[in-house]
């Protein structure tokens, strides 16, 4: 009777959790049928896996599980090869051999007619094609899981591309999310061995990546961010986009004419030094400098014209640093550069999402990184050095310490490995760390400079002074409580008045140490406005600092007496 009632309760809260059933079982049939049975089996789902049975003719050897799976995606459909494409900028909880495979996901979708292509547009610009454009295509250029591509004519001669998304495929997502959503909770209940990849969190991450790629504003946001990031950029083409002819699922935007990269060379008789050279300016400007990166920078994301200008298509998957993840990165790779094994093994630690509860050992943490650096750098010049390889192990060494890296850091390392990968194709002796060195030493300035200090300071100006303002309302209210007795058990306040007295003067310290701060963030913003007429200073920066080193003074004295 239990194991009745507890097959009952699994299938209504099955029932409840996922809408399509017919789909959860075709998804379940699928990966059976490419060799992943046993897992199916392991899911205790009774009435969805009955029949569930592996394909006997399938080559189930260690050696093909990951061709295997790779293939079972690209059955699934759009949204488990949009997937696969995410989870491979995951190097830090994925296995080499499975992200290779990952790599060659390929869509094998059928093209949309033309009714259909012409119906979405029409709906989403609200007016005719033709009175849209001055002429469109009908045969594609390309077509995706998602959407595909067209040429077409504006009205004022300009040649564009006009992305055009699959209708009904927001439908399809969702079901297959809320899936996916469901079955990684019960991977992660049942499969032990899946717990380590984290599958409820990946799914969480891919579900956010996937719907803002839906969403093709998402992307004509990215492209423009693009365009302003890089404007000052030699040699590097963003298309343009037309916002009046974009809408959620309709893009319209110049054509990025070339080759890819690593054919460039040979085709056009480019030197491809300078093609790395304005690859790794995209690359370092992005990461490093702007903090808002192409996620998805792979050769067929990176086209050369004959004049070797290089283009960028594709930005549905973008990354995006806080400023205190990109002053993390920036500190990895200046431990890098110094060989300050410390520096990375602490900048690793303090960008690492931690397990609620767990311990860290920081110099087990380090002896873990040294040992592994020593590995990979000991005894090699730098351009034998495989940069990527290092960047994956460093993530890999945190996880045995229970420390997950963000999924930006993960994306960088990817962006970084790819292309060193295309980099050292072309450029064999190429050296990473060297092209990177002038944009460090940039990100290094701009960090610690005196308006960027100032700034910080103004914000955590911000942020103090309202804790002050609210701070004796709070007090008042806690004093109210104790004379009530409400905190009798937990505190015994003694000697009421002297405790009153010392947080009165205590406020008028903090008081001043505020207004003496703010003092000296208003001269470092000043720094620059004007002549210097004493100690390399400008007289209102010159007066900032005076009016605070004289309202410090107390300060000083306290140093040298007796509270």
């Amino acid at each position: 009777m239990a194991t009745l009632s507890g097959a009952y309760s699994t299938l209504r809260g099955v029932q409840q959790t996922v809408r399509d059933i017919g789909r959860m079982r075709e998804i379940l049939r699928i990966m059976a049928r490419h060799g992943f049975a046993a897992y199916v089996q392991r899911m205790e789902l009774r009435d969805e896996i009955e029949g569930v049975e592996a394909d006997a003719g399938v080559d189930t050897s260690p050696e093909s599980r990951w061709r295997n799976l790779r293939e079972a995606l690209e059955d699934l459909g759009p949204t488990f090869i949009k997937l696969g494409q995410i989870a491979s900028t995951r190097s830090d909880i994925l296995p080499a051999e499975l992200l290779e495979e990952l790599q060659h996901l390929q869509s094998n979708v059928p093209a949309m007619a033309w009714r259909d292509v012409q119906a979405k547009v029409e709906r989403e610009l609200g007016r005719p094609v033709g009175e849209a454009f001055q002429s469109f295509e009908q045969t594609p250029i390309a077509a995706a899981s998602i959407a595909q591509a067209h040429f077409a004519t504006l009205h004022d001669g300009s040649r564009v591309v006009v992305k055009v998304k699959r209708p009904g495929i927001h439908r399809k997502i969702d079901s297959d999310l809320s899936i996916l959503a469901f079955l990684a909770r019960r991977a992660e209940q049942l499969i032990p061995e899946l717990q380590l990849t984290d599958p409820v969190g990946m799914v969480g991450e891919f579900d956010r990546a996937l719907r803002k790629e839906l969403d093709f504003n998402t992307e004509q946001s990215h492209i423009m961010h693009f365009n302003r990031s890089l404007k000052h950029t030699k040699n590097v083409r963003v298309p343009r986009v037309f916002p009046e002819y974009s809408a959620r699922g309709v893009l319209t935007m110049t054509y990025i004419e070339g080759v890819k990269i690593t054919e460039a060379p040979q085709k056009f008789g480019l030197d491809p030094r300078e093609l790395m050279r304005t690859a790794f300016d995209i690359l370092f400007q992005t990461i490093l400098i702007d903090g808002f990166f192409h996620g998805d920078m792979h050769p067929g994301n990176i086209l050369v014209d004959e004049k070797g200008s290089i283009g960028l298509i594709d930005f549905g998957l973008c990354g995006r640093y806080t400023p205190e993840q990109r002053e993390l990165a920036i500190t990895l790779l200046v431990g890098w550069i110094r060989a300050d094994h410390a520096m990375m093994a602490r900048a690793i630690y303090d960008g690492a999402i931690k397990v609620p509860g767990a311990k860290y050992d920081l110099n087990a943490i380090e002896e873990t990184i040294t040992t592994n650096l020593d590995k990979h750098l000991g005894g090699k010049s730098l351009n034998d050095v495989q940069v990527g390889e290092v960047f994956a192990d460093l993530v890999r060494d945190g996880l045995r310490h229970n420390l997950r890296l963000p999924p930006e850091y993960t994306m960088v390392f990817k962006a970084i490995a790819t292309m060193e990968g295309v980099g050292k194709t072309l450029v064999p002796d190429l050296d990473l760390m060297k092209e990177s060195t002038p944009y460090v030493t940039r990100a290094l300035r701009e960090m610690y400079s005196p308006k960027r200090l100032a700034a910080e300071g103004t914000r955590n100006l911000s942020h103090l002074l309202n804790v002050l303002r609210k701070g004796p309302a709070l007090l008042n209210s806690i004093v109210k409580e104790a004379e009530k007795g409400e905190y009798a058990r937990a505190v015994e306040l003694k000697n009421m008045n002297l405790f009153l007295q010392h947080a009165e003067r205590n406020s008028r310290r903090v008081s001043r140490a505020v207004l003496c701060a703010g003092l000296m963030i208003a001269g470092a913003m000043v720094l620059d406005s004007g002549p210097e007429v004493s100690f390399g200073l400008n007289m209102a920066a010159l007066v900032f600092f005076i009016l605070a080193g004289l309202i410090a003074r107390p300060f000083i004295w306290m140093l040298f007496t007796k509270d």
